[in-house]
Order: structure tokens, then sequence, then C-alpha cells
């Protein structure tokens, strides 16, 4: 087992480096239509409520990154006239933080332990990377299976253990997972993400979710 540290270590990983490259070179592209599906569990894990929104991505000259809500479901009821009323809860995915170790200018932030058997993953074969990413106080941990022959990373998982304050929410045992998608000529993106954490909320009445 190899252990490394960020881009200051005397000799980075090669196959690190290069999932760092491609992400970094594949940071423009963005998904023509994302499908935001959200389960909403109680404590005793019976589902208190479902959401499911449709959104279109596109390019404006002058403003960038516009977004369009195609249709968005509450509870399976059709709420979209209203959701186009309240765009501020339309967030687009932005590939930072913990979504994606492999920013260059984050690598400072990581390390990572190397495992050298091969992995199947997504029909590929992969090399396993265990890291452990820290980000505004935050700590993650996480595994990056990357293609054996290329680099390319295929599937990453992560969590955390610490709790994250966000407006009138608190965030504990946030987790996720990342299936990446690869096509010529190089083109590489984010497939499918699935994410779950506990929250409570901070304001009257102070339901935990």
């Amino acid at each position: 087992i190899e252990s490394h540290m960020g881009q200051s270590h005397s000799s980075p990983d090669p196959l690190w480096e290069k999932a760092v490259h491609i992400a970094e070179t594949n940071f423009h592209w963005i998904p023509g239509t994302i499908v935001d599906k959200e389960v909403v569990l109680n404590e005793a894990g019976q589902t208190e409520e479902t959401s499911e929104k449709y959104i279109e991505l596109y390019m404006s000259k002058s403003e960038g990154i516009q977004m369009r809500l195609i249709r968005a479901l509450f509870n399976g009821k059709d709420v979209t006239r209203d959701e186009k009323e309240n765009n501020e809860n339309i967030s687009l995915l932005k590939q930072e933080g913990p979504e994606n170790p492999f920013l260059a200018g984050r690598q400072n932030n990581i390390t990572y332990t190397k495992i050298p058997d091969t992995v199947w993953v997504e029909k590929t074969p992969c090399c396993l990377f265990s890291y452990r990413q820290t980000e505004d106080g935050i700590t993650w941990q996480g595994k990056a299976w990357l293609n054996y022959h290329n680099g390319i990373p295929v599937k990453i998982k992560y969590h955390t253990t610490d709790t994250i304050n966000e407006d009138n929410l608190t965030l504990n045992n946030l987790s996720g997972t990342i299936l990446f998608s690869h096509s010529d000529p190089g083109k590489w993106v984010p497939k499918k993400i699935s994410y779950s954490m506990d929250i409570k909320t901070k304001v009257f009445p102070f339901y935990t979710f």
C-alpha cells in the first residue's frame, strides 16, 4: 500500500495525477438535463415526502449557464407552476468539494492511499484509492475507483461524520456516491449521483428527518 499527500508529495501517484488532469480538462461540461429526485424519511424510516425536478441547462452567450425548470412533482402532484415562481430552490450542480476530489486547486487538502489490487467496477478494471479531504473545516473520507489503464475516474463514494450547519438546517451523516461516464474523444461527466443525510431544522417546529 502506498500513501501520498497532495501535490507537495515528492512522488505523487501517476494514476491519481491523470485523474486530476482529466477532471481539469472536462470541468466545462454541463448536463443537458438534470433529474433531481428526493425522498425525505422520518426517524422511523418511513417516507414523509417525495419530490422530483426535471431541469434543463443551456448556455447563454451573455449570461453563461442558465437553468429552465421543465417539470416538478411533490408527493406525486404536479407543482411545476409554483416551482417556476420559486427558482431559488433550483441549485446548479457544481463540481466542487467532496463531489470532486480531483480538483487541481485542492490537492493540498487531500491525502490518499493506493491499494494496488485490481477491482472491477462498471465492467472496468479499476485501482482503488482511499482518500481523506478537508474543506472549510469539514473532513471527508472517501474511496475512488480509477480506470487501471488511464486513470479515468469511474466511481467515488464519500462521507463525513462532522456536523454541517447550513442556514436553518443541521446536517449529519452526509454520504454520497457518484458514477461517471466516459466517451470518446475524452468527455468525462457524472452519470448518477446519490446521497443521504440526517436533517434537523433549527426553527419551529423542530423536525428531525
